[in-house]
């Protein structure tokens, strides 16, 4: 295998990948790198570092912003964001034949990506974030605090095609990629933004309510027990003592909640000399300087992000955003099937005497889930926890869903059908607490053997009221 890390020329082979060297002293053409298998950078300039990754990750053509980005040398950067586009270190040969494999990882997987992109004003972009993830082989979007971004975070992927000036945008393109169904989010923060620009860097004053001066000084308001006055501090100190006394009655004050107390503070405006207790709070903004009460701020949720079955098949299959139940791999038969392949199967197995069974699987507080996340995610949920019970069914199980809470599951030839059931309630309730920690979900189940039923309609209702009832 050739490797040749110390050559002064631009193109560094390992075999047959090769590397095109990057430093601050080669002018260069995108375009007319892409023949190279991937990229290093040979500068411990941390500008010029941060400036060309982010220059390759947001280019537009795939055949750029999929290669690979290695760093010579592991230079001490600040900025930890640049660290996100970096996909390795180069130290030695032995580094080189790491950047060679992972740059020929990339090239294969990157053959497995459509090349269609999803209707819509952020299709683009967001196509572009996921076919990154996808070659990395990254399963969630998450976002890093980054000082350059004007909201102050990142969202490594998907932020690149974005100036930083523009990361609101990032924020907006993922509320829009989460109401077509691409991405589950998972909160991580709530930050508060300018109303006028979308910058989270702000400065908060406290200023005088007549004014809007921050010109001001506040100090403890005391209350002298013995005589009832009541007055700021200074009315009680002495200048050659450091005891308080009182201007009314002339006592010293020595112990506080004995003779005295401090029920609130009293401020005064320096510059137009109002005196007031209560302070107005105002945030100012450090891009756009727009000065406003705090209540008029823009909240917005900081979440990482998790592809949804939707949105991993859309990758490799096209982003057709009206993917079939057949399409996404969910086996739910309709209730008048379902009613008909159970009826037969009580039939069967009151001449046959098998292990065949009906399990009702019931998620209690569904309902509050999709009001506090939207009925989408109610469903998006439902349909990956299908797909966890399908992938534990033979081919002759077949199952149903009911008013959107209530999963019915027809299993056959399963000896402990009471384990079986528990392990996978146990397997949907990690699901949750995995990707939705905060969410606590109530599931119950019941059980019949069909040997012992004889109507599929008062099975169902028995089963349904050991379940929603009792």
């Amino acid at each position: 295998m050739e490797i040749n890390l110390n050559s002064t020329n631009s193109v560094v082979k390992v075999g047959k990948v090769s590397f095109y060297k990057i430093n601050d002293r080669i002018d260069f053409f995108w375009n007319a790198l892409m023949v190279y298998d991937g990229f290093i950078i040979d500068s411990s300039n941390a500008v010029f570092i941060r400036t060309v990754a982010r220059e390759i990750r947001g280019h537009h053509q795939p055949e750029i912003y999929l290669k690979g980005i290695f760093l010579m040398g592991n230079p001490l950067l600040r900025d930890k964001a640049v660290y996100s586009l970096i996909d390795g270190f180069i130290l030695a040969n032995e580094d080189l034949r790491m950047a060679a494999n992972r740059s020929q990882d990339y090239f294969l997987r990157s053959l497995d990506i459509h090349s269609g992109s999803p209707s819509g004003v952020y299709g683009a972009v967001i196509k572009k974030a996921f076919d990154l993830m996808y070659t990395r082989q990254n399963k969630m979007l998450s976002p890093i605090r980054d000082t350059h971004s004007i909201i102050g975070y990142n969202f490594p992927e998907l932020s690149i095609s974005f100036d930083e000036n523009e990361e609101p945008q990032v924020l907006d393109a993922l509320d829009w990629a989460e109401k077509e169904g691409l991405i589950w989010p998972d909160f991580q923060e709530r930050i508060y933004v300018c109303s006028s620009c979308s910058g989270g860097f702000l400065s908060f004053r406290e200023v005088c309510p007549h004014c809007k001066s921050s010109n001001i000084d506040g100090e403890d308001l005391v209350h002298h027990f013995p005589c009832a006055y009541i007055g700021p501090v200074s009315d009680f100190q002495m200048e050659d003592s450091s005891v308080l006394n009182c201007p009314k009655c002339n006592k010293d004050l020595h112990h506080i909640g004995v003779d005295y107390d401090k029920p609130s503070v009293i401020n005064h405006c320096n510059n137009c000399d109002s005196i007031f207790q209560d302070v107005y709070v105002k945030a100012k903004c450090m891009n756009c300087e727009s000065d406003m009460d705090v209540q008029y701020l823009q909240s917005r949720n900081i979440n990482a992000y998790k592809l949804t079955k939707k949105g991993r098949l859309a990758i490799t299959k096209g982003y057709d955003t009206n993917l079939t139940e057949d399409e996404l791999d969910v086996n739910l038969q309709p209730m008048d099937t379902f009613m008909s392949l159970l009826k037969y199967d009580i039939i069967r197995e009151g001449r046959e005497l098998g292990d065949d069974a009906l399990a009702g699987i019931y998620f209690e507080n569904l309902n509050d889930f999709a009001l506090q996340y939207g009925d989408f995610r109610r469903q998006t949920l439902i349909r990956e926890i299908a797909l966890i019970v399908q992938q534990r069914m033979n081919d002759l199980d077949y199952m149903c869903l009911e008013q959107s809470d209530l999963l019915w599951l027809a299993v056959h030839d399963v000896k402990n059908i009471e384990l079986a059931i528990e392990n996978l309630v146990k397997e949907i309730k990690e699901l949750i607490e995995v990707n939705l920690p905060s969410v606590k979900l109530t599931i119950l189940f019941e059980y019949a053997h069909l040997q012992s039923v004889s109507s599929a309609d008062n099975c169902m209702l028995d089963l349904k009221r050991k379940m929603l009832v009792e």
